[in-house]
């Protein structure tokens, strides 16, 4: 659920079976609402930090997709 800021008020988002047991159509997951987050406050999706290890990882994986 999101609230406040732009966001569109009593907006359902996707469809799911009649039983509500899945989705019906485009399902969306953590990932997704991430993405979300990062594009509503303006936050760079591309922003990564460095692992212990040394390696770059991304705060939004690059096949996430904004939902809103």
């Amino acid at each position: 659920m999101f609230s406040g800021g732009d966001f569109e008020m009593g907006r359902a988002i996707g469809e799911s079976t009649a039983k509500a047991e899945t989705p019906k159509s485009d399902p969306f997951g953590p990932k997704d609402v991430t993405a979300t987050l990062f594009s509503h406050f303006e936050i760079d999706p591309q922003l990564q930090k460095i692992d212990f290890a040394g390696r770059p990882r991304y705060f939004v994986e690059s096949d996430a997709k904004v939902i809103l």
